[in-house]
């Protein structure tokens, strides 16, 4: 038994874990400046919710209104959103806007992102 589990041991190959190469944040930013219609939507979208009456709402529902704008009503070219990047524009847009400093609850990010 145990001259199997070494021979399988040894067919088996090592997997390295490598960490990506840059930080979400540091891959948002950049798909951020070579999007930044992303955002002028983020924004338009978020004031609609506010002068809706909305106290706090969820960052996540205003990316997918995003994706419905972009993919439903308008004929543009198609493109894809990442879901880890909605708490960095949720936190771009209370840092642009103080006065709804609140408006998105957020979680501590985990280091490294």
């Amino acid at each position: 038994m145990e001259a199997h589990y070494a021979e399988a041991s040894r067919n088996t190959q090592r997997v390295e874990y490598s960490a990506p190469s840059a930080s979400i944040k540091a891959q948002w930013w950049r798909w951020h400046k070579q999007n930044p219609h992303v955002y002028e939507l983020f924004k338009r979208f978020t004031h609609d919710v506010i002068r809706r009456g909305h106290q706090h709402y969820s960052s996540k529902a205003i990316f997918e209104r995003i994706r419905w704008h972009t993919e439903i009503e308008t004929d543009g070219e198609e493109f894809k959103m990442s879901n880890n990047y909605t708490p960095y524009y949720a936190r771009l847009f209370m840092h642009d806007h103080p006065q709804h400093a609140d408006f998105f609850r957020t979680k501590s990010l985990r280091s490294g992102t």
